[in-house]
């Protein structure tokens, strides 16, 4: 444990050198949220009837939504995936410690560091600088926001299994950009990311909460909004973590698996 830990302090300290990139970075998921908020908000103004949810928890749901978009599957560790391309996964091998804990590790890095730079900074300005009716809204309780951060930990754990299980695929693929190119277009609709779940057809319903990938951002918002109770919160962080330890299993075994078809030149 003490060797993956200390991948993982390597990493973030590598990772927080770029921080004026992080924080021009802010200027895309702000300009997208805003448009969203702005989007929404025509739409309440001509839905009829009755909605799941109301136009600020609506506009609230969407900057949370813009505050987790660092901590999603559809990024990988750009070195991984070069050491797979060039076939220098043979040093990776020679290392005193289990592959898929290494890459798990960084990935969980490349998480975090996102969330404390870019997101943390974004929060704060969609919720205090921000115009009425484009503003996100505060938690609905201490409660709630405590379990949210529980959410949010359990999200970015699913994140990084499911981004290891992309970059372990790549071992089988010529380039492996195809796979995070189309992971964003899945992700992004099943996940909230789009349109919040909850506005979701009737018919969708079942399908889309039955399937793991709210819990990267629907389960954390809707945890946030109070829509999720704090007291219920615990039957969906229980399935998230179900999920994250499925999916790590499977990118154990993938790798284990791709492991066998190495072949190193040269010894």
């Amino acid at each position: 444990m003490k060797g993956y830990l200390t991948v993982f302090r390597i990493r973030v300290l590598a990772l927080l050198q770029y921080r004026l990139a992080a924080l021009a970075r802010l200027a895309p998921p702000l300009f997208v949220g805003f448009v969203r908020a702005a989007f929404f908000t025509a739409f309440f103004a001509g839905a009829a009837g009755e909605q799941p949810l109301t136009l600020a928890q609506t506009v609230t749901y969407c900057w949370v939504n813009q505050a987790l978009v660092g901590i999603q599957p559809w990024s990988g560790d750009p070195e991984v995936l070069q050491i797979i391309r060039n076939g220098n996964i043979a040093y990776e091998l020679c290392r005193p410690l289990d592959l898929y804990g290494h890459w798990f590790s960084r990935l969980t890095a490349h998480r975090l560091v996102p969330l404390a730079t870019g997101s943390i900074p974004l929060a704060a300005i969609a919720l205090f600088l921000l115009p009425d009716g484009y503003r996100m809204g505060a938690p609905a309780s201490p409660a709630s926001a405590l379990a949210f951060l529980l959410s949010l930990a359990g999200a970015v754990l699913m994140s990084s299994a499911l981004s290891n299980i992309l970059g372990i695929i790549t071992v089988w693929t010529v380039s492996g950009e195809g796979l995070y190119y189309l992971a964003p277009v899945i992700f992004s609709v099943l996940c909230g990311a789009i349109v919040p779940l909850p506005l979701f057809p009737a018919s969708l319903q079942g399908l889309v909460n039955f399937l793991p990938f709210r819990a990267l951002m629907d389960t954390p918002a809707q945890i946030y909004l109070g829509l999720i109770p704090p007291a219920r919160a615990g039957l969906l962080l229980a399935p998230q973590l179900l999920w994250t330890a499925a999916f790590i299993l499977i990118g154990r075994l993938l790798l284990t698996r791709a492991l066998k078809s190495v072949i190193i030149q040269g010894g």
